[in-house]
């Protein structure tokens, strides 16, 4: 196996690992934010009388679980083009100009957090851009790496945000 072939393998299974991971968290993200989104959404129908929260409650009670959605989503749509991109990196680091920024992908198995890594593929993700039309599955694939943490930082801090107003609407629905 050349150093170009064992590259590209290691660097593919570090990007298919880290999608798996992604995957996970946020299908299991999905269904937390979903759950307390319900809860929530219920809680304001004991609080409120009014004909708008159906429309409003839905909109701020399935916003977190609408982002762990997109990005469960964009993880499955890029998980089936990922093995394209074992092509694409085999090209891009037999291309010594995109060498520097190879260095990201090669290093995936240095057990960096996931958010990290995804800020230092901002880099290679706009060098890649550039020849989008050369490298469509890892372009692909870096994408939804880089945009995945964000979704699932928006779902989390939404998820605390939903749970926290079930809360008080339950307390405002039992009291009154």
């Amino acid at each position: 196996m050349t150093d170009v072939e064992l590259l590209a393998t290691r660097a593919s299974d570090g990007l298919r690992t880290l999608l798996g991971r992604l995957a996970s968290l946020a299908f299991g993200l999905v269904i937390v934010s979903g759950l307390i989104g319900l809860a929530a959404y219920a809680s304001g129908f004991l609080a409120f009388d009014t004909n708008a929260w159906p429309v409003v409650g839905a909109v701020i009670c399935l916003f977190p679980a609408a982002a762990a959605l997109l990005a469960w989503w964009r993880i499955k749509r890029t998980q089936r083009v990922a093995p394209a991109a074992l092509n694409d990196l085999r090209a891009v680091i037999a291309d010594q100009q995109s060498r520097p920024a190879m260095d990201v992908l090669i290093d995936m198995d240095s057990g960096q957090r996931i958010v990290s890594t995804s800020r230092s593929m901002t880099d290679l993700l706009r060098q890649l851009k550039a020849r989008q039309t050369d490298w469509p599955a890892l372009v692909d694939t870096i994408t939804a790496v880089t945009t995945v943490p964000g979704l699932v930082a928006i779902a989390i801090l939404g998820v605390i945000g939903v749970g926290a107003l079930g809360t008080v609407l339950l307390l405002i629905g039992l009291l009154s």
